[in-house]
């Protein structure tokens, strides 16, 4: 869920070489370096 995402929070990537910044919009879509993160839940 986007409430448990920390707006500009660096996490850790699988490789090294890779950083990943996550970003929440007031509307709560959430992005990884600018890529809009979805869900495949039903």
């Amino acid at each position: 869920m986007a409430a448990d995402v920390t707006n500009g929070a660096i996490v850790q990537p699988l490789s090294a070489t890779n950083t990943l910044k996550l970003t929440v919009t007031s509307t709560g879509d959430v992005f990884v370096n600018q890529a809009p993160v979805t869900s495949n839940r039903y």
